[in-house]
């Protein structure tokens, strides 16, 4: 948690320094698109078990790990604004939502030998960036911070639940911006982001530890005024 405070709190600094640059400028204009990435999605999880007492579970106390890796196509919409030393500060948004992991189980012990059934959905995935131009060449650096909403639909024959919560996270890249003098644009852009660890506790005193960073290829195309 503490390296995403930092980066962030980096961040939010230089582009506080860019838009002081810049105050004197002349805005360049505003930019809206459409994107479409191949992303990797990689995860891994704990699923610790409540340390309980007597026999209701010949488990209690043990712990499960699980990694996944997977390929999606996911859209965007997003919207710039563009200034004179050619800064480009965005918002970025995924509409909809995804299910991320669904996972079934059925175990030995007496209080889960029905089966459990566990997934996750993201939604509101919003990332605030900044993207600044290697000199006069049509390529940029990308870096921002990302904010997403969890939500769990387990289905426990324990009877437990977990909450839903919001995760944050950081995005990096690098990419190349060509634009026509009608102000039409394409973009290509390679990107790495990386969650910070999120941990749900069950009402039934089970926890779960998980991780996730995605790699992507982006191409947008929109419309600069």
């Amino acid at each position: 948690m503490n390296k995403f405070k930092i980066i962030a709190a980096s961040l939010l600094i230089a582009s506080m320094s860019s838009f002081s640059s810049m105050a004197a400028g002349i805005s360049e204009g505003f930019r809206i698109g459409l994107g479409i990435s191949d992303t990797e999605v990689n995860g891994s999880g704990t699923e610790r078990l409540r340390d309980g007492s007597g026999t209701v579970t010949t488990i209690k106390g043990g712990s499960d790990t699980a990694t996944t890796s997977a390929n999606t196509t996911i859209g965007h919409v997003f919207a710039e604004k563009t200034f004179s030393s050619g800064m480009t500060i965005g918002l970025d948004y995924i509409p909809g939502e995804a299910d991320v992991a669904t996972k079934s189980r059925a175990d030995d012990d007496i209080e889960s030998a029905n089966g459990n059934k566990a997934s996750a959905v993201v939604s509101k995935h919003l990332t605030v960036y900044g993207l600044m131009p290697l000199g006069s060449t049509p390529f940029f650096v990308k870096a921002g911070v990302i904010s997403m909403d969890v939500e769990t639909n387990e289905k426990l024959n324990t009877g437990s639940s977990y909450g839903n919560t919001s995760v944050n996270g950081i995005v990096a890249g690098i990419g190349a911006h060509f634009e026509r003098d009608n102000g039409l644009f394409g973009r290509v852009e390679a990107n790495m982001a990386e969650y910070e660890n999120l941990t749900l506790k069950s009402d039934g005193g089970n926890t779960i530890d998980a991780d996730l960073d995605t790699t992507a290829i982006k191409f947008s195309i929109g419309k600069s005024f």
